[in-house]
């Protein structure tokens, strides 16, 4: 049996309600004089609305739906360090 995540986001991908689970968030870092720096990037797992893996979902994605999900995934994510440290 499958394992079930815990649901952080609910999303719609190419008009599919899903879920984004296990949201990690790497900050990224500054421009400096020396270093180009890197912006800030997001891991997550895709399930379905029940939380279960969506493998199928992601295999239909194409690179502009994981940069779009992943930008969204961010905003929600400061969007909650907001709200906390307020």
């Amino acid at each position: 049996m499958s394992k079930k995540f815990s649901i952080e986001h609910y999303v719609t991908i190419r008009g599919i309600p899903a879920g984004v689970a296990n949201v990690t968030v790497d900050g990224g870092c500054p421009q400096t004089d020396v270093d180009p720096g890197e912006p800030p990037m997001a891991e997550f797992t895709i399930t379905d609305r029940k939380g279960y893996r969506a493998d199928w979902l992601v295999e239909q994605m194409t690179d502009r739906d994981f940069e779009e999900l992943e930008r969204e995934v961010l905003e929600r994510e400061y969007e909650k360090v907001r709200d906390w440290l307020s």
